[in-house]
């Protein structure tokens, strides 16, 4: 049996709008009309705004599509159109809110105008917290093609029409930006329009970090006068190109000044204090939860999270999906890259470029302060959880001047340990500032934590560590795990790699404090007392800061060394490895130790913070004293002279790996801490309780 057609479809396509569509859907459902369906159609959306969505298609009035695919705002329309049941087609954009009696007023009004095709009204003006502070409208239609080239009655999304008029008249894919402009210039002297002379939608402005949207739609602008020039004199044409040439440089222009809003102001007629008391009344009634709606209200862009680099992105691996089904929603901010843009698309979560360095750089530094603090003002996220001493200096920093409520640092490395004279002290400053303004500080290991408080840089009831240690944990079951590792494919890498005896190996960025120089020290004596022993080097060469860096690129063309950058499938090399060692001056939690240990790999380290918490002396590895070429000989000498040792070190570390640092456990806990510091709003004069399992 079919369902019986509602009155009104209402078309809403949406692309990233997951910090307004809960509100958009809330207003509908709140509408005094009830006869209508709903077509919720997502657009190839990357920021979690699908997962807003599934959580109202259980009402059976609204329909969701999910195609996965991009295709432009005007095809999606067409599409709407196709796909509707109603007699009528309303048009809404996923960042706007319905008045209460938008629905019921404009059915009354084209069931007594039969005559009229489409009808439109005026809307009030909402910033991005949902803030009343403008009204819009005009009731006098254009009545010349050059009236209706400058400027239309028509507000797009107030819009509703008769369902065959929109398949009759479809939108033009050709032109993205303008799509609107290009179908009234088409249509309006073909067609019946009419305007209700009262706001009967909130229209939100978003700003010109837009700017760019704005010079396209200037720019297709530019193309429609060229398309109606024969209809047009030779002056006007001229007239209006330059126009819209004007106006794409006064968008430029303002964006670069940072003079956005006295734009939008401009463009939107003024409220008085009744009116907008009015406006704020009727706002409320459409954004109140009732009975109907989803599961769980709409967090939004919930958790920010701030990297220095892409490749530390790593540190999230599985999190993404996990905070998704507890209602979270994940945005990262990090430099550009290739490996951050590979990262978004396969967890599906909202990338933000930003600069970052990790050298010192003070101008690069205060523009990204600025730019990172406007992208809080306009997405206002309830919780910005910064890693890295770079992300997390100006995260946290423009998290407190945004008035973001919940700010978590976690801190995995002291820099400054390694660091002496001005360097330090600098160092110093930039992270007790971190941790002055964050609401909370974890550490990624107890040895972490515990130099923290020696260089009193934040307060006891501040700073915990979740679980046993760890941002992330290690995937022993399914990643690393020595036997889901084809035997064929390490006999293949091996040959590959030209490894044909033992091989011990580095993983990590090749750099002074991870402990290089100490390395190249102990490879000479190495190399010369096992003939068959091979180095293997796995990490991005970073040899400026390096006194020795000419001897160190000498030394990484020895025969017998495979320096191999940056590789993504680690597990398969750690299989090549019969020991693994790390030199380094200090860690927060050395990740590497932690795989190496799944991987069934003995590990030498260095006796330093974090690396103490990772290795368990004479039942998980063994501990060279910091900056001791001499010392990781002979740690080293002990692995390769005794192999039945190293396999007994290697069979206690992956245990210990699989009771202490299980990644759904550390998820928990920081999904626990999240809800806590939520319902305290991230008050930091609140001692937080630790979160363990």
């Amino acid at each position: 049996m079919t369902p019986r057609a509602p009155t009104v479809t209402i078309g809403l396509p949406f692309y990233n709008a997951a910090a307004y569509l809960d509100n958009a859907i809330q207003s509908v459902v709140n509408q005094t009309f009830s006869d209508w369906e709903m077509i919720l159609l997502d657009d190839g959306s990357t920021d979690g705004s699908a997962a807003v969505a599934r959580r109202w298609a259980s009402d059976p009035r609204i329909r969701l599509i999910l195609d996965g695919q991009n295709e432009g705002l005007p095809a999606r329309l067409n599409q709407i159109a196709r796909l509707a049941r109603g007699r009528y087609l309303a048009r809404m954009d996923a960042d706007d809110v319905m008045a209460p009696h938008r629905l019921a007023t404009q059915v009354d009004f084209l069931e007594s105008s039969p005559e009229t095709h489409l009808v439109a009204s005026f809307a009030y003006v909402i910033d991005t917290r949902n803030r009343v502070y403008g009204f819009r409208g005009r009731v006098k239609l254009p009545e010349t093609l050059r009236e209706a080239i400058r400027a239309t009655a028509i507000i797009h999304p107030t819009v509703m029409a008769r369902r065959e008029w929109f398949l009759q008249h479809p939108y033009d894919p050709a032109w993205r930006r303008s799509q609107d402009q290009e179908l009234w210039l088409r249509t309006l002297f073909t067609s019946q329009f009419a305007v209700i002379p009262q706001p009967l939608l909130f229209y939100r402005e978003r700003g010109l970090p837009y700017a760019a949207k704005y010079r396209r739609t200037a720019a297709e602008l530019q193309r429609l006068v060229v398309r109606y020039r024969p209809r047009l004199s030779g002056p006007t044409v001229a007239y209006y190109w330059l126009l819209f040439s004007l106006k794409s440089f006064l968008y430029t222009l303002l964006s670069r000044l940072k003079l956005e809003s006295w734009l939008l102001h401009r463009r939107n007629r003024t409220l008085s204090p009744e009116e907008r008391r009015e406006a704020e009344t009727l706002l409320r009634r459409g954004l109140k939860r009732g009975d109907t709606g989803p599961t769980k209200p709409a967090p939004a862009v919930v958790v920010t999270q701030l990297f220095s680099v892409p490749e530390s992105l790593l540190f999230l691996e599985g999190q993404i999906p996990y905070f998704r089904e507890q209602g979270f929603e994940v945005e990262v901010m990090c430099a550009p890259g290739q490996a951050a843009r590979e990262f978004a698309a396969r967890t599906q979560c909202r990338l933000t470029p930003v600069p970052f360095r990790r050298t010192l750089s003070p101008l690069l530094d205060l523009r990204c302060l600025f730019r990172v603090y406007r992208h809080f003002q306009e997405s206002r996220p309830r919780i910005v959880h910064a890693n890295t001493p770079k992300a997390g200096l100006l995260g946290m920093l423009a998290a407190r001047l945004a008035g973001v409520p919940v700010r978590v640092y976690e801190l995995h490395g002291l820099p400054l340990e390694s660091q002496r004279g001005p360097m330090r002290r600098v160092l110093w400053l930039t992270e007790w500032v971190s941790c002055r303004v964050a609401t909370v500080v974890l550490a990624v290991s107890p040895s972490l934590k515990k130099q923290a408080l020696h260089y009193r840089l934040v307060t006891p009831q501040k700073i915990q560590v979740l679980e046993n240690g760890s941002c992330n944990g290690v995937e022993a079951v399914t990643r690393f795990n020595p036997e889901r590792i084809d035997p064929a494919d390490v006999a293949e890498l091996r040959r590959n790699l030209r490894l044909s005896g033992r091989v011990i190996g580095f993983i990590g960025r090749l750099t002074r404090d991870k402990g290089l120089s100490e390395l190249v020290e102990a490879w000479a004596v190495l190399r010369s007392r096992y003939p068959d022993l091979t180095l293997l080097l796995i990490g991005a060469p970073e040899l400026g800061s390096l006194k020795k860096a000419p001897q160190i690129t000498a030394w990484l063309a020895d025969s017998r060394v495979r320096c191999l950058g940056f590789v993504p499938d680690i597990e398969r090399y750690y299989a090549l490895l019969d020991v693994l060692v790390l030199p380094t001056y200090r860690e927060g939690l050395p990740q590497v130790l932690l795989e190496a240990a799944a991987m069934r790999v003995p590990v030498v380290a260095s006796r330093v913070t974090g690396a103490v918490d990772a290795v368990v002396e004479q039942q998980t590895g063994l501990f060279c004293e910091p900056f001791s070429s001499g010392s990781l000989v002979r740690m080293v000498g002990r692995y390769l002279e005794d192999p039945e040792l190293a396999r007994k070190h290697g069979e206690a570390a992956r245990q210990r790996v699989l009771d202490r640092y299980s990644p759904p456990a550390i998820w928990a806990a920081k999904y626990r801490l999240y809800c806590q510091l939520l319902d305290a709003k991230g008050s930091p004069s609140q001692p937080i309780e630790p979160v363990t399992a």
